[in-house]
């Protein structure tokens, strides 16, 4: 009997064991980040280097507001926000998913998504802040559509396969403005963990 037990047991732990490192490589190799490195806190000079190698100009650069970071780094990440020329925030079911198809889902359902005048762009920029660290000017450009993507080095991964093609493919279509906001924890920030 105590020998079964104990078989019972050694299979309990081996199945734990595989089922914990199945966990572990679905979200390091499959879905592109390293658990292990979330909340790494980075300077801002590593932040500035990361987007620097991945061919993003100054201008181009937004970091989150420290009191913002806990809002937005909840739940699913990267984020990714619409919002339409009025500044108001266009919801669909996901719209992370829609990256690969997202010029054609605008282009041809624009109905798919649905207006929610409580949630604003404006909103969204008073946690914006350049590389200067100054906030950044709210005032719209006139386009029709504004995306915020938030992003952080943890998930290099997936922001190749997304945030930086995503990037490529809105640079040639003048109706978007693309904001890609940084969302790591900065050292500068001397938060406690």
């Amino acid at each position: 009997m105590k020998n079964k037990l104990k078989k019972v047991g050694i299979i309990f732990i081996a199945i734990v064991v595989a089922l914990v490192s199945m966990y572990y490589f679905f979200i390091f190799i499959i879905v592109g980040y390293n658990p292990f490195a979330m909340g790494k806190p980075r300077s801002k000079q590593e932040i500035l280097n990361y987007c620097h190698a991945n061919h993003m100009q100054n201008e181009e650069i937004y970091f989150i507001d420290s009191s913002a970071l806990k809002a937005r780094g909840k739940g699913n990440f990267p984020k990714m926000f619409l919002f339409d020329e009025e500044g108001h925030e266009l919801k669909f079911h996901n719209c992370f998913e829609l990256v690969d198809g997202f010029l054609d889902t605008l282009a041809d359902h624009p109905n798919y998504f649905t207006l929610d005048t409580l949630s604003t762009l404006a909103q969204e920029f008073s946690h914006f802040r350049n590389v200067d660290e100054h906030a950044i000017d709210t005032t719209l450009t006139h386009k029709k559509y504004y995306l915020v993507y938030y992003y952080a080095m943890w998930s290099d991964r997936l922001n190749q396969r997304k945030l930086f093609k995503l990037r490529g493919k809105l640079a040639l279509h003048d109706e978007i403005q693309f904001f890609a906001v940084n969302c790591d924890v900065r050292k500068e920030w001397h938060l406690r963990r």
